[in-house]
């Protein structure tokens, strides 16, 4: 197991996270523990996208990619992408502009036509929870999830 394998495993179980601090200090990252909202949808889709956005789906890791997680100020996560590919992210030049809508409107139209029901979503602030509330998702549970960025070494690495 490499340390992102260890990190990333630790990270998903916040009890552990505490007694094994080693793995972070290791990769010169910074953790903590924090309540995580987990949401499932339990409503229809409320969102009306701008047509005038295109979304596509990525199923394949691309140089573009890549780039969508350094334009977001958020490189770190690139290890982990690549590792799961399941990340809707973007970029702060395109926020405030209706494209996290598109992207989560399609995202959840995806799921629907696929048949897929239960699936975890944890937004990572207030506008991204709005949005997942508008596309039919609501808080299912807070637990403890254990965080991390590479805050020590200004999150570059």
């Amino acid at each position: 197991m490499d340390d992102l394998d260890a990190l990333f495993e630790i990270m998903s179980d916040a009890e552990t996270m505490q007694h094994y601090p080693a793995p972070f200090d290791k990769a010169r990252t910074r953790s903590w523990i924090e309540d995580q909202e987990y949401m499932l949808r339990s409503d229809e889709n409320r969102i009306t996208p701008d047509p005038d956005i295109m979304v596509r789906k990525e199923s394949e890791w691309s140089d573009g990619t890549e780039n969508v997680f350094i334009e977001a100020e958020e490189p770190w996560e690139i290890k982990v992408a690549k590792k799961t590919l399941d990340y809707l992210i973007v970029s702060k030049k395109h926020r405030q502009k209706g494209v996290g809508r598109a992207l989560f409107y399609n995202y959840v139209e995806w799921c629907r036509q696929n048949n897929i029901d239960n699936v975890n979503i944890w937004p990572d602030g207030e506008t991204p929870k709005r949005i997942y509330e508008e596309g039919g998702y609501r808080v299912s549970e807070i637990r403890k999830a254990g965080r991390g960025d590479q805050g020590i070494t200004g999150r570059d690495g």
